[in-house]
């Protein structure tokens, strides 16, 4: 009896579970290999699906570029003046490697409190027509639904401007953390499971 459409996208999901450190979806495939081995029928259906749809991901990404682990180190120096941070961070979604915008926020964040003042000094830095984007970006900071599809319409340099606001909003968001601000702060569906 072949897999239904359900069972078909129950498997794709155990997939994607696993992808996300789900150990329960990493040992229920484990049992479905195994007792595909073992000749039971709908594991070996189930099996195949499984491994179809592994193959179908996308491969893992690159290491990051000699010059974004350049910038992400520059991100380090407290004298680092606004208009290069700025440039920095509006360069970082060119880059192929996603983890590098989340690298670029635990590191700002590690650095000097970032209050209204020190934002404002950098969003001065952003040319006039993009500053309400880069305030877009520091409002949404953290929600990549948000952040998406805001980001669909811009242009390369207002797409850059918005997730230096984003880099910035999370980076102030993670330091209201480590001062003891909720969860909930960074993340609402973080607080509402860790809280």
């Amino acid at each position: 009896m072949p897999l239904t459409p359900a069972l078909k996208d129950e498997a794709k999901k155990l997939v994607d579970r696993a992808g996300h450190g789900d150990q329960n979806a990493l040992a229920m495939i484990e049992q479905i290999g195994v007792n595909a081995r073992g000749g039971q029928t709908l594991a070996q259906e189930s099996h195949a699906v499984i491994l179809d749809y592994i193959a179908s991901k996308p491969k893992p990404e690159e290491p990051l570029s000699d010059e974004t682990v350049h910038s992400l180190g520059a991100l380090r120096d407290p004298a680092l003046d606004p208009v290069t941070l700025l440039r920095i961070l509006c360069s970082l979604p060119k880059e192929a490697h996603k983890g590098s915008l989340e690298a670029a926020c635990v590191i700002l964040a590690q650095g000097a409190m970032w209050t209204p003042d020190r934002i404002g000094t950098i969003n001065q830095c952003v040319i006039p027509p993009c500053r309400p984007v880069f305030q877009q970006g520091l409002e949404n900071a953290g929600d990549t639904d948000a952040i998406g599809k805001l980001a669909k319409p811009l242009d390369v340099t207002s797409r850059g401007v918005l997730v230096a606001g984003n880099c910035l909003g999370v980076a102030r968001r993670l330091q209201g953390v480590q001062q003891g601000v909720p969860l909930s702060f960074l993340s609402a569906e973080m607080g509402w499971e860790l809280e």
